[in-house]
């Protein structure tokens, strides 16, 4: 059963961006799937799939097809083989500014909804410190924190790696799960 979500207006707006950067092409239908099955209000979600891979450009294109149909603004990203790991992060980043959280997927990962709950209920909460949320491999970071911090690290995932240690002493981080 679908948790009842807050008025739309209270809804966060989300920068979801999925990273199918691995040597070898990946299945990312499952994701999909996740992201159109939660409950959440689609216009307030931007979804940014990323890629290294020509032999995927079609099916990701048509799943990005598959999400505007469902009132989902998404993008496809194409990068080449080359493309360095920071040219690739500020890319994606880049296309979700005016979000309130960046969520970064992997190509496997699969969205929980009391994961997008608990967000939503931190957004919600005047006087919350927490900036940074994971469950399992899906991670969600206040854009302002990752506005302020990406320039430290050049890179989205070790920027999450030194975060999250320094937000477990200043009780800004939570897990879920």
């Amino acid at each position: 059963m679908k948790s009842k979500q807050p008025e739309n207006s209270k809804q966060p707006k989300l920068g979801i961006i999925i990273y199918d950067t691995y040597e070898e092409p990946s299945d990312i239908s499952y994701t999909i799937d996740s992201l159109k099955n939660m409950n959440y209000t689609p216009y307030r979600a931007k979804i940014v799939i990323t890629s290294k891979h020509t032999e995927n450009t079609v099916t990701y294109m048509n799943m990005v097809n598959q999400l505007h149909e469902l009132g989902f603004y998404a993008e496809f990203v194409m990068n080449t083989k080359n493309s360095p790991k920071r040219v690739i992060d500020f890319d994606v980043c880049k296309r979700c500014l005016n979000t309130d959280y960046i969520v970064k997927m992997e190509h496997d990962s699969i969205m929980n909804q009391s994961f997008l709950d608990r967000i939503i209920d931190l957004h919600q909460t005047i006087g919350n410190d927490t900036k940074m949320i994971e469950y399992k491999d899906i991670c969600a970071i206040d854009f302002e924190t990752v506005n302020d911090e990406y320039k430290k690290d050049n890179d989205f995932h070790n920027m999450i790696r030194r975060l999250r240690s320094e937000f477990l002493v200043q009780n800004q981080y939570e897990k879920i799960g």
